[in-house]
């Protein structure tokens, strides 16, 4: 049988029905085809059956890969595009039937600035008889939040509702309110077995305005900073095209406040101009779930981290080999993530951590030398001075007294003090000296060792009185002073030795 004959055959098994329906619905295509043979009564059983299927209530869930928060405002301003409001109502069971009740809403906030009211929990869907959407939170393999949105609706909606969870997927893959901006997630890393909407959400770091001059270091060390955490993330193109990894880890060493964090927000600024996420995480334990936080996100991302000796310090445990496993791990090669991590005691941080590949560059950022010490004090000066106030002098002694940028900047502002104190508005030498000489003194005191062992010998003065409060047998009083002075005067014996 050739084309045209099976063309014609189907034409002679299907009856074409024009119905009767009045002159103002009728359009071109208005016909009904049905199967030849078919009579009415198959027509509208077929019918009802159809009808019967369309109002069958189906159940089913969509896992989505990301933060519940972030799908939760993707899918309200779905609802508002394609419904235009989500002021929804969800359907409860009492004993009286079904009552219509308002859906829960949260404050969620998407910018620095800028808040956003979305619908949250269970509410159903407008103009769909019902058709009800659930948010039921999960924790994916136990690592990170995630949410499945579980829906319930006649049949006859399935396209609505498949299209909108098709459309959330879709904007997830491609965007997400947190990605590009400062955020802290110690809270979005928060244990426990429950979500909390209003508690479990990531807080946006806003007025990050440091740049790279504000850094005053030494040459080399500013010159290893601005290679291995400014260049991955201005220049990351370049670097990809010379094939260096995206995935690198900076290790900043010093002692207290020498400009490690300062470092950190310079970075973090740097980032979110140039859409990378910078993610800020005070709690080191939780770096695993960050990075899975970061994951779901999207894109590139700044990870900062202190104190890491804190996890990585001692022998190998089952907590510092996840942390490695994050930092150097099969699964984590392919992120797109720099780590830039502080230790103020690097002595103590497990060598394994250490190796290349694992921390790419140790950067030691020591107090300042006599260079930026100088620099320092003029930049916190804020004034020119007169030639005869030799800066460099002071600054030399500063830095050999190991003072850190809060001193030399109290070095600067006590002698402003000195100045208005003598109503003059520009320090002389003398008042930078006598400043630089009060805050070394203070510099040092802080530094002097803690003498934390009790005075044994007061502690007996007050208990020796106690004793002869508390006795009431005179006869026993000089054997009891007696036994607690040697109590005393041995215990202090075993302590200085």
């Amino acid at each position: 049988m050739g084309r045209k004959d099976r063309a014609q055959k189907d034409k002679d098994e299907t009856l074409e029905i024009v119905p009767v329906i009045p002159e103002v619905n009728q359009s071109p295509d208005a016909s009904i085809k049905i199967p030849k043979g078919m009579d009415w009564d198959g027509v509208i059983e077929f019918g009802a059956h159809m009808r019967d299927r369309d109002d069958q209530v189906i159940e089913y869930h969509r896992d989505l890969q990301a933060f519940p928060i972030d799908a939760a405002v993707v899918i309200s301003d779905l609802i508002m595009k394609t419904f235009g409001n989500t002021r929804t109502r969800k359907a409860l069971e009492t004993m009286f039937g079904k009552v219509d009740v308002p859906p829960v809403y949260i404050t969620v906030q998407v910018s620095p600035k800028v808040n956003k009211t979305v619908a949250w929990g269970s509410y159903q869907l407008p103009g769909t008889e019902g058709g009800q959407l659930d948010y039921v939170p999960f924790k994916d393999n136990g690592e990170q939040w995630r949410l499945r949105v579980k829906a319930t609706h006649r049949r006859k909606y399935e396209s609505v509702f498949m299209g909108l969870l098709d459309a959330a997927e879709e904007e997830l893959r491609n965007s997400s309110i947190y990605r590009g901006q400062a955020l802290y997630v110690d809270d979005v890393l928060k244990s426990g077995s429950k979500f909390d909407p209003n508690q479990n959400q990531p807080r946006f770091i806003d007025g990050l305005m440091a740049v790279p001059s504000d850094l005053i270091l030494p040459h080399d060390v500013m010159r290893d900073i601005s290679a291995g955490i400014f260049t991955p993330i201005m220049k990351a193109a370049k670097l990809e095209m010379l094939g260096v990894p995206k995935k690198r880890a900076a290790v900043l060493m010093g002692t207290y406040g020498v400009g490690k964090t300062l470092t950190a927000n310079v970075a973090s600024h740097l980032a979110t101009s140039v859409g990378r996420t910078s993610l800020y995480l005070k709690d080191v334990r939780k770096l695993p779930e960050c990075v899975h936080f970061a994951r779901l996100v999207g894109g590139p991302t700044l990870v900062f981290a202190e104190d890491i000796d804190r996890v990585v310090s001692g022998n190998r445990t089952q907590e510092l080999d996840s942390i490695l496993n994050i930092v150097d791990g099969l699964d984590t090669k392919h992120l797109d993530i720099l780590f830039v991590f502080t230790t103020n005691h690097p002595e103590k941080i497990n060598e394994a951590f250490l190796r290349a590949g694992r921390s790419d560059m140790l950067i030691e950022i020591p107090t300042p030398d006599a260079e930026a010490a100088e620099r320092l004090i003029r930049k916190n000066l804020g004034m020119a001075l007169p030639a005869d106030v030799d800066v460099e002098v002071i600054a030399i002694r500063c830095a050999e007294a190991e003072l850190i940028p809060a001193d030399l900047r109290e070095v600067a502002e006590r002698s402003k003090l000195y100045a208005v104190d003598e109503d003059r508005s520009v320090p002389t030498f003398e008042d930078l000296e006598l400043s630089a000489k009060g805050v070394i003194r203070q510099s040092n005191m802080r530094r002097e060792p803690k003498d934390t062992k009790p005075d044994l010998v007061s502690m007996g003065e007050i208990m020796v009185p106690r004793a002869v409060a508390d006795t009431k047998d005179v006869s026993m009083l000089s054997d009891q002073v007696e036994d607690v002075s040697d109590l005393v005067r041995c215990v202090q014996s075993v302590v200085e030795e």
